[in-house]
């Protein structure tokens, strides 16, 4: 939503329009954007919502849905550090001055994929695959360039020990929060998944919510994802939204009049103009 007021009578206004449309319960889509951004706020928590500490953090129209909504994380995690690890293995092998092709991309992009949905999968799992692909990369490169290069090829072809450890080292700590690329990458890949399932939202109506919601979750993600550096992640992402988006529909038909009161009670209560920002 808006921030709050002072900057000008735009957000004023704004405030008023969604505290009275939530108020007086007649804004549907404004009651469906408030239950999807309280979803989207349960699955970035810090906790696994299929365990103990994230089932206490579920509310009760949730209880028996962590199941769901960890998944819909994991779906999340998968993208963001897959895309983080691929940032890793070109900065590597910028230092050597090759640029790997997009089907070796594409190919430590699957591997990594399918590695992080194995239960069996660790630390050095991942760091093997970006090292055997920074190797495979060099060697490509060295290996075009060896007959018109000669001994500057070869040292193309190899991948020094110390490179070797900086990359074991960058993907070690490729899902530290305060990694900029991981976060940044998160930044753009919550954008995307809220972007569609607002847009799901704003075609849910009745028993035809979730065919004509998932129809637009797929043309959102279309029209944002272009210049998030994630087009890779097309189908994944898509996928994950669509499945969020049916979540919210179906939860929110079973429990609308609880969220309707509750949003009703939290609108009421706050004051009828927008605070100035301190």
């Amino acid at each position: 939503g808006a921030a709050p007021g002072g900057a000008g009578g735009g957000d004023s206004d704004v405030y008023t329009m969604r505290r009275e449309g939530l108020a007086n319960g007649l804004n549907r889509n404004l009651l469906r954007e408030c239950v999807a951004d309280g979803v989207l706020r349960l699955v970035q928590m810090p906790v696994r919502l299929d365990g103990p500490d994230g089932a206490a953090s579920l509310p009760e129209t949730m209880a028996w849905d962590g199941k769901r909504l960890a998944s819909v994380r994991d779906s999340m995690d998968r993208v963001v550090l897959v895309a983080t690890l691929l940032v890793i293995a070109r900065q590597v092998l910028s230092q050597k001055r090759v640029i790997p092709s997009d089907e070796v991309m594409e190919g430590l992009r699957s591997k990594l994929d399918w590695l992080l949905q194995q239960p069996n999968t660790r630390l050095p799992n991942l760091q093997r695959a970006v090292q055997d692909t920074a190797a495979a990369a060099c060697a490509a490169a060295g290996g075009g360039a060896g007959a018109a290069e000669g001994a500057g090829a070869a040292s193309t072809s190899t991948l020094e020990p110390e490179l070797i450890e900086t990359l074991s080292n960058l993907v070690s700590s490729a899902a530290d929060p305060k990694n900029s690329v991981f976060a940044l990458f998160q930044k753009r890949a919550y954008f995307l998944l809220r972007h569609m399932v607002h847009a799901g939202a704003a075609a849910s109506t009745g028993t035809s919510a979730a065919v004509d919601g998932t129809d637009r979750v797929a043309a959102a993600l279309g029209a944002t994802i272009g210049k998030s550096g994630l087009k890779a992640f097309q189908p994944l992402l898509l996928e994950t939204g669509r499945r969020l988006r049916r979540f919210i529909d179906l939860n929110s038909a079973v429990h609308w009049a609880v969220y309707t009161r509750l949003l009703h009670e939290a609108a009421s209560a706050l004051p009828l103009a927008s605070p100035p920002v301190a």
